[in-house]
């Protein structure tokens, strides 16, 4: 949720629809022929997720004013059909056909965090010359979109003249067939459907048809309630001093609000400053360093977003951030781990920091160990950033989530200089000698296994 928090309870409008099944970056596809005594027909449909899609609702909406007209409409679809149509190799018994676009279709879906998916519909027709009463075969090949992730299929349908007799891609397994719905748990099946090519062996004879026309038909305006509001916020930023000094002021309420929910680090500073006996300066110095790396990774991945979204696909970038970040907060935990163990088996040595200074952990440990605890960001941080973009208010949504990043960090540099103090108020609560040796060792360990839990996290994605 994140960032997200900050225009979703700015436009009191909650985010409902749920995440692509095939995952935020996929870009799918669905190819499926039909032959007739004078024609061949081809529908095709491509779904792009909530990323790609905001790349393609950039170059739709070219005035971004979050609707569509139709020459809008008509300029983005046609060097994506003719595209569509120079990829597409459609052949019947060996002779590649000219195929002719009909009238493309376009819809906006409601997507993940306010986000829009993007699918598209057309379909392509070759008239053909009328053959003797015979089988006659058609192959598919589509390479367009390969080198993204997501679901690849295709099918063929009976016709009035024609009945599907063999085909060279089985019915075995799951199918998403002309609409693209789907197969619950597709995204974990292995492997993930991945056709771009096919024969088809049909047969003269009359069969009811099966075709199905695959979805899109024109929708304005683009995506959800949710997103449009984002939108009209961050538009709002000329009405007035006064709305945006509100705005910022609620951001930053709803950052120190959602600091305290689940994550965020704040099990990371506890463990760290209980078992470092850290000061409470170290404690702000964590704690700000955390939530600034957090945004700092919204940041950067928001500048690199298009290239880097288009080239390996963002759910194998947040992963593998998520799992850098795992092995690092892991490191900066084991490293401290064989000197605390010695301290604590040693009953020749101090076991406190405050007992012997060289002990103290120092100030580039704890910055460490917060960029690696917050460098993992949020989706609804990059929605904000993005939608900002789009409408060409990049300033106020950087603004927007600055203060919101000020919010967190107020409350996790609370809490570490609160856990410092109690600390080191141990004599007053009479804690065990025993326990407090222990605690630094513990602490480490308790973080090192944080750290596991973010790596495991991000390899089971």
């Amino acid at each position: 949720m994140c960032a997200s928090a900050v225009w979703t309870a700015t436009v009191a409008v909650p985010t409902t629809a749920g995440a692509h099944p095939m995952g935020m970056s996929s870009v799918s596809r669905y190819v499926g022929v039909e032959l007739h005594a004078n024609a061949v027909e081809c529908d095709y449909l491509v779904d792009f997720a909530e990323l790609p899609a905001w790349r393609e609702i950039e170059l739709l909406d070219a005035n971004h004013d979050d609707r569509v007209t139709p020459d809008e409409q008509a300029a983005y679809l046609a060097p994506l059909v003719e595209r569509v149509r120079a990829s597409l190799d459609v052949r019947v018994d060996g002779v590649r056909v000219s195929l002719r676009a009909l009238p493309a279709s376009l819809e906006a879906p409601p997507g993940q965090n306010g986000m829009s998916t993007l699918r598209i519909a057309v379909e392509f027709r070759a008239v053909l010359e009328p053959a003797d009463d015979r089988v006659r075969i058609v192959s598919i090949h589509d390479a367009l979109f390969a080198d993204r992730p997501g679901w690849r299929e295709l099918g063929a349908t009976s016709s009035e003249d024609f009945t599907v007799r063999t085909a060279s891609v089985g019915p075995d397994g799951p199918r998403a067939g002309a609409t693209l719905a789907y197969p619950a748990g597709a995204e974990g099946t292995a492997p993930l459907l991945r056709q771009d090519d096919a024969t088809f062996a049909f047969a003269p004879g009359a069969r009811p048809s099966t075709r199905v026309a695959p979805t899109g038909t024109p929708r304005s305006p683009i995506g959800d309630a949710s997103g449009r509001r984002l939108a009209a916020v961050l538009r709002a930023v000329d009405r007035s001093w006064h709305f945006v000094l509100f705005a910022l002021g609620l951001a930053f309420g709803l950052g120190a609000g959602h600091a305290l929910s689940p994550g965020h680090g704040k099990s990371l500073v506890a463990a760290w400053i209980v078992g470092s006996r850290a000061r409470p300066r170290d404690a702000v110095v964590l704690g700000v360093s955390l939530a600034f790396a957090h945004t700092l990774s919204v940041f950067a991945l928001a500048l690199l977003l298009l290239p880097i979204e288009e080239r390996l696909g963002s759910d194998k970038v947040l992963r593998a951030i998520e799992l850098g970040s795992g092995a690092l907060v892991m490191a900066v935990a084991v490293s401290q781990l064989p000197e605390r163990w010695r301290r604590w088996r040693s009953p020749t040595l101090p076991a406190e920091p405050t007992d012997s200074p060289q002990a103290v952990p120092p100030t580039r440990s704890m910055i460490a160990l917060g960029f690696s605890g917050g460098v993992v960001p949020c989706p609804g941080a990059l929605v904000v950033l993005l939608t900002a973009i789009a409408v060409h208010r990049l300033a106020f949504g950087i603004a927007l989530l600055g203060a919101f990043s000020l919010g967190l960090a107020s409350v996790l540099t609370a809490l570490g200089v609160g856990v410092a103090l109690a600390g080191r108020s141990r004599a007053a609560t009479r804690v065990p000698v025993g326990v407090v040796r222990a605690a630094p060792v513990v602490s480490a360990v308790a973080v090192t296994l944080l750290g596991l839990l973010l790596v495991v996290r991000a390899l089971a994605r």
